[in-house]
């Protein structure tokens, strides 16, 4: 288990010293200390998803934004008792109490409290993207549900496994993986995620960028995918994985829709679409249906529904929809994200 993270931060740089000789004085190489003494640096480093256990912080940097984040306990440096007094249930402490007080009132609250919280804290979660034909537009739900995450602070990591990579066309960066990784990936030897790590691309998210070529083309097993998503959730560095899966169904779709904690079926309302899904649902037994969740993509409620009146019979109910959006392949992530449905769909699974 790793050290307990511990975040000091207060403008006052030389009070943080003090408080700081008292942590490493009294727990040197049991926890990970930071220090953070920069307004400009402390909402930086708060645009981005954090994981804290304990996080100190002076009141005039608090904020309820703070709450987004993965931070275990919050302490709030207070420059006046009264605070204190008026709110005894608030995580309050006097600034100007002694180091050892404060290092006290902390160390209570880590005792075995983090143990259990780190035992407790939700495991990395798979949700895997899928559909049983094409132009369903999983891709683009894939993608928005992902900035849409990772604006709420959850630590995304988007992977399209699919054989040809073809997303980027949603982000502002189109570059390839470089050469220089493709000979380690034709081999399946494991450290694949470590080995590709420095090279994963950020948008709100991360992401694997493209290969250049076709899997066939380049030699590489598309195990290679499966191996990298069990590393990537081994490591614990993210909240949530999204792949975005081929429409076939061959080895690797099984094995994902074995492995995913989530596994989101995108479907559109017409005839063709549900007949694709009844084929495709013959060939899969939902032992744990619990984890489908089937979306009804591109929703016009003007036009025929054969999800509800159709001679195909769908094996299947469709739990949400996402309606129709006008120009989606020119809206950027940001757009995306903040469509309502997508929002809802996000919200449902995470």
């Amino acid at each position: 288990m790793n050290c307990p993270r511990v975040l000091l931060a207060d403008p006052d740089a030389k009070y943080l010293r003090s408080l700081e000789l008292k942590f490493l004085e009294e727990m040197s190489g049991k926890i990970e200390l930071e220090l953070i003494t920069s307004e400009e640096y402390f909402y930086l480093y708060f645009q981005k998803p954090q994981t804290i256990d304990i996080l100190i912080i002076d009141e005039k940097w608090y904020s309820e934004k703070i709450e987004q984040h993965n931070i275990s306990h919050i302490f709030i440096l207070a420059d006046s008792s009264s605070v204190i007094l008026a709110d005894r249930s608030s995580q309050y402490i006097f600034k100007y109490s002694s180091s050892m007080e404060i290092y006290r009132t902390v160390s209570r609250a880590m005792e075995g409290k983090i143990a259990r919280q780190k035992e407790e804290k939700q495991k990395t979660q798979v949700v895997v993207v899928t559909s049983a034909s094409g132009g369903t537009g999983k891709t683009t739900l894939a993608l928005g549900m992902a900035a849409n995450l990772a604006s709420r602070m959850q630590r995304v990591l988007y992977v399209n496994a699919e054989h040809i990579n073809a997303f980027q066309y949603y982000l502002e960066d189109k570059e390839y993986l470089p050469d220089s990784v493709y000979t380690a990936l034709q081999y399946d030897r494991g450290g694949i995620y470590q080995q590709v790590k420095s090279y994963l691309a950020h948008t709100p998210f991360d992401y694997l960028p493209p290969l250049k070529a076709a899997l066939v083309t380049l030699g590489i097993s598309a195990r290679f995918y499966r191996t990298l998503i069990s590393e990537a959730k081994e490591s614990g560095d993210y909240d949530v994985i999204m792949v975005d899966t081929d429409m076939i169904f061959d080895e690797e779709k099984a094995f994902y829709m074995t492995y995913a904690d989530i596994l989101l079926v995108v479907v559109r309302q017409t005839r063709s679409s549900v007949w694709a899904m009844n084929e495709f649902l013959k060939n899969v037994r939902m032992h744990t249906s619990e984890k489908y969740v089937f979306v009804c993509n591109d929703f016009d409620e003007n036009s025929g529904n054969a999800l509800v009146f159709s001679q195909e019979n769908p094996m299947f109910m469709v739990n949400e929809y996402i309606r129709h959006i006008d120009r989606c392949e020119e809206l950027s992530l940001d757009e995306l994200k903040n469509n309502r449905d997508i929002q809802k769909i996000s919200y449902l699974i995470v």
